[in-house]
């Protein structure tokens, strides 16, 4: 099985969004985790919610993983760059 991830990053470094699957069904419980991606230390780290919702909270810019992964479905790891500067970050990963 598959899922898709959309993420949004706002100014107050939040990394937001929702994990569906190929139906654009949303995926409750999934693990979503924030890393640095220089050495994979941990950032933030939640589940969806319900309606497969997330909200991640970062301290500084620089490039993160995204890891999200669900019991029965791929994996999916994403590079997330966070700008200060930028209001909104939108990404969709669908397999």
């Amino acid at each position: 099985m598959v899922f898709a991830v959309s993420y949004v990053v706002t100014v107050a470094q939040t990394v937001k969004g929702k994990v569906t699957d190929g139906n654009n069904n949303p995926i409750e419980f999934a693990n979503i985790v924030l890393s640095h991606a220089n050495d994979s230390s941990f950032v933030s780290g939640t589940t969806s919610g319900k309606d497969g919702g997330y909200v991640l909270h970062a301290t500084n810019n620089g490039e993160y993983l995204l890891r999200v992964s669900s019991v029965g479905y791929k994996s999916v790891i994403k590079k997330v760059t966070l700008y200060r500067m930028s209001s909104v970050y939108n990404e969709n990963i669908i397999y």
